[in-house]
């Protein structure tokens, strides 16, 4: 009962920060910016990267929250370490899916649909988006790594 008890706190953990990533990812992130004409979205050549850094920057704010959290898990948990393993590696998959989501609905409208409301020539953001899947193995993959380290590294009592 206990060791499900533990889970359940690291999934929980996981998903408070997954909430904090997103703020954070969300407040760093600036957008890039088309126009829109005849109901249509078109991209400002001058600021197409932003697809780009809303994507980069996911990347960090997800590697960074993954290890910080995952080092934490396997310091709490160093006398059972296939709890910590098990825990975070689902805990931080779903957490890194969670912080993706929020991050989006966050940040600006689909540009499409403000472009096809908006008069022409009206700027328009875009919205904030992972772009790719394997983008999510970010968290998930900082997080394990951090287990690891922290179980290979940390002095054991005894030893």
């Amino acid at each position: 009962m206990t060791t499900v008890r533990d889970v359940l706190r690291v999934v929980r953990l996981f998903a408070e920060v997954a909430v904090v990533a997103a703020l954070l990812w969300s407040w760093w992130w600036r957008p890039s910016t088309g126009f829109a004409a005849n109901g249509d979205f078109f991209w400002d050549p001058r600021s197409i990267e932003g697809s780009i850094t809303g994507t980069a920057s996911y990347l960090v704010v997800a590697s960074a929250a993954g290890f910080l959290t995952g080092a934490v898990v396997a310091v709490r948990h160093l006398a059972r370490p296939w709890v910590a393993l098990g825990a975070t590696g689902l805990a931080a998959a779903a957490a890194g899916v969670l912080t993706g989501w929020i991050g989006h609905l966050l940040g600006p409208e689909d540009p499409v649909e403000v472009a096809a409301r908006s008069a022409d020539g009206s700027r328009v953001a875009i919205d904030l988006q992972v772009e790719g899947i394997g983008a999510y193995a970010a968290m998930p993959a900082a997080a394990l790594s951090a287990v690891a380290l922290v179980l290979l590294l940390w002095p054991r009592r005894g030893d």
